[in-house]
């Protein structure tokens, strides 16, 4: 009888090790995923100071710009969140990257549509809003 308990006992104790290494491996399964979001320097959460991504966003009069070589957190918001990239001969806007735009697009032009400021590349004209200022 002492030999099932004992045998009882240690299934048991395998078990709960079995579990409990499942549950922290999806525990750091999750954290892992949730560090991009953490550090993407956008209007989630701050990350903890050593996950802190390299640069911000920094006020300059009414002006919001990345600054890549600071950290800390953001001092402001733009209105919309990108930059125009430049490939080849292509100039097209990446909302996923940060920085001084690399080029201008030929044609299109930035329009409100309410308070938001949007990008619309088949129209022409002066801008009706700018994407660096703070909202």
């Amino acid at each position: 009888m002492r030999k099932s308990i004992g045998l009882a006992a240690l299934a048991v104790l395998a078990l709960a090790a079995v579990v409990s290494v499942g549950a922290a491996a999806r525990s750091h399964e999750a954290a892992s995923a949730a560090i991009p979001a953490l550090t993407a320097g956008g209007s989630g959460p701050a990350a903890p100071a050593g996950l802190q991504a390299k640069g911000r966003y920094k006020k300059d009069g009414n002006r919001c710009y990345w600054d890549p070589n600071d950290n800390g957190p953001n001092q402001c918001t733009p209105q919309v969140t990108g930059r125009f990239k430049k490939d080849g001969n292509r100039c097209y806007w990446d909302a996923t990257d940060r920085g001084p735009d690399q080029c201008t697009p030929d044609k299109g032009r930035w329009k409100m549509d309410g308070s938001r400021c949007y990008w619309d590349a088949n129209d022409s004209g002066p801008n009706q809003c700018d994407p660096k200022e703070t909202r």
